[in-house]
């Protein structure tokens, strides 16, 4: 009985500590958050004050080379364009507002090579309801004849649009590729198989052969090979074919190709 008389105003006593400690913690931590969220609303507060710095989003807050030069243009206008489909060149989110995208990269790493400091202010070329304002042409046309103001974009180079406005260099060829199944015409001709090689590769080809030719009657002939003795015209033939055939056909030939030569024989006999 003297033992739970004694613990029972120590559980009391611990409980009250936890709910002590309890509550200091989530006063801290409700503390904490509200000054989280009054940090976060100021540093809204300053961005919506005015413009936002796209390119430190990009390269970092300290992106600007510290520069004595004086610069053309302190402040540069931007117009971007907004794209409903591909936006991976420029990226402006459904509040009409600039995120990024690689043309913008391109164009915030070409300002800092500079050598005077030119502040950026991007704008999209949207209306009212954060559509596109109109073509391209006309974001073109938006800053002709105008002082401190540029296009950034995947802006496509062309002749009529050259006459009003300046083009940097193109950094890259964006077009547009379609695979497709490829058809190949018939358009193979009889002397299609001289095209592998150039004439005098073919003079050289028919000289080896004439050679091989003539040298090989020469020396069946010195042998004394019957089949010599024949007319010269078809002392001829035979020298031109058996170079032809020895490119052409292989030892151990088939019949049909048998029956082919005794026809082209029979044929050069008729003709004789």
């Amino acid at each position: 009985m003297e033992l739970k008389k004694r613990i029972v105003p120590l559980s009391f006593l611990f409980t009250l500590l936890y709910i002590h400690c309890t509550v200091d913690y989530a006063k801290g931590s409700v503390a904490t958050m509200v000054k989280s969220m009054t940090r976060r609303r100021s540093i809204q507060e300053q961005v919506g004050a005015g413009p936002e710095d796209v390119c430190a989003g990009i390269l970092g807050p300290g992106w600007q080379k510290m520069s004595t030069n004086q610069s053309p243009c302190p402040e540069l206008v931007v117009w971007v364009p907004k794209k409903p489909g591909f936006s991976e060149f420029v990226q402006v989110n459904k509040e009409s507002k600039l995120e990024g995208g690689f043309s913008i990269a391109i164009f915030c790493h070409s300002l800092q090579l500079l050598p005077y400091n030119i502040q950026p202010i991007f704008k999209p070329f949207v209306n009212d309801k954060g559509e596109s304002k109109g073509t391209m042409f006309q974001l073109l046309e938006n800053i002709k004849n105008k002082n401190c103001e540029a296009a950034a974009g995947d802006i496509t180079i062309r002749s009529d649009r050259a006459k009003f406005i300046d083009f940097t260099t193109p950094y890259l060829s964006s077009e547009v590729y379609m695979l497709v199944r490829g058809s190949h015409e018939w358009n193979q001709t009889l002397l299609t198989f001289l095209k592998p090689f150039t004439w005098r590769l073919w003079i050289t080809i028919i000289g080896a052969c004439l050679f091989i030719g003539v040298a090989i009657a020469i020396l069946e002939y010195r042998v004394g090979n019957p089949k010599f003795a024949i007319p010269f015209y078809h002392k001829l033939v035979m020298v031109v074919w058996f170079p032809i055939s020895t490119f052409y056909f292989r030892e151990g030939i088939s019949l049909f190709f048998r029956y082919i030569i005794n026809i082209i024989k029979a044929l050069f006999g008729k003709y004789q």
